[in-house]
């Protein structure tokens, strides 16, 4: 098994998948989360 690299797939496939959707996720901000946890809810 081997990981698959975004530049392949711009290689690969540049007409199905943009630059943009395959950037690195590392150091993009993650959403907050909002709202109750399934916890909060059962009570």
């Amino acid at each position: 098994m081997s990981e698959i690299e975004s530049g392949w797939l711009l290689e690969v496939a540049p007409h199905y998948y943009k630059g943009r959707e395959l950037e690195d996720a590392t150091n993009k901000k993650m959403p907050k989360n909002k709202g109750k946890s399934g916890k909060d809810l059962e009570r």
